[in-house]
C-alpha cells in the first residue's frame, strides 16, 4: 500500500536533486544565485543518472538505489527506478503519479496534500526562476569558492521542517557532485549525481 509518508520520502529526493544548482552562488566570482537561477530556467530538458544511498538511522542499515531524474519545462518531473525496484514517480501540473510494476498507478492531487505542495512549491519557483518562493521556503548558507562550494537549505516552511532538518550540497562550477536530505529522524539521503548528455 502507498502511504503519504512513502510518497514523501520519495518526494525528499526529488527535491534535493533540482534544487543544487538553481541554488548556487561563487563568493567573489559573479555568478549570483540569480543569475544562474535564470539560466537554469532556460534550460527545457535535463536528465541526471543517480546512485541514491538511504542510511536508516533505526536500523542502523543502508538501501542504495539506482536510476535517473528527468526534467522538462515548464514542471514535469520523471524519477525512475532501475530494476528489481522500477518504479516511475512522474510530477506535472497538480498531479502526483505513482507508476508500479505489478499494481495499479496511484495519483495525488498536490493542491489538495499541503506537505505535497510544500515540498513540491519551490521545485516549480526554481524551475520558474522565482527566486522569492525559494527563499521563502529555505534560508540558504553558501560556503566555500566557484571551483568548490556546499550549500546548506535549511526550511523556512513547518511542514517540511518537521520532516528534514536540511539539505547539503557540494559540487563545483554549475555542476552538482552529491547532496545529502538529513531528516529529523536522523535517516540520511546521500545522492551521487551524473548528468546525462549536455
Amino acid at each position: 500500500m502507498i502511504t503519504l509518508n512513502r510518497v514523501l520520502r520519495c518526494l525528499l529526493v526529488i527535491l534535493a536533486a533540482t534544487l543544487p544548482a538553481q541554488a548556487v552562488k561563487g563568493e567573489g566570482s559573479g555568478w549570483s544565485l540569480l543569475q544562474l537561477i535564470n539560466e537554469i530556467g532556460g534550460v527545457e530538458v535535463r536528465t541526471s543518472r543517480f546512485t541514491e544511498t538511504k542510511e536508516i538511522a533505526i536500523l542502523n542499515t543502508s538501501l542504495i538505489q539506482t536510476g535517473t531524474i528527468d526534467f522538462q519545462y515548464p514542471d514535469k518531473l520523471i524519477k525512475r527506478f532501475d530494476p528489481p525496484n522500477s518504479t516511475v514517480i512522474e510530477i506535472e501540473g497538480d498531479r502526483l503519479s505513482i507508476l508500479l510494476p505489478t499494481k495499479q498507478p496511484h495519483y495525488l492531487s498536490i493542491s489538495n496534500n499541503p506537505q505535497l505542495a510544500a515540498l513540491l512549491d519551490p521545485i516549480r519557483a526554481v524551475m520558474a526562476g522565482d527566486i522569492m518562493t525559494l527563499r521563502r521556503y529555505y534560508q540558504i548558507t553558501l560556503k566555500g569558492e566557484k571551483a568548490r562550494w556546499q550549500i546548506e537549505l535549511l526550511p523556512r516552511d513547518r511542514t517540511v521542517a518537521r520532516r528534514i532538518s536540511g539539505i547539503e550540497i557540494f559540487g563545483a562550477g554549475p555542476t552538482i557532485n552529491r547532496y545529502q536530505v538529513i531528516e529529523q529522524n536522523g535517516d540520511r539521503t546521500t545522492t551521487n549525481l551524473e548528468l546525462v548528455g549536455d
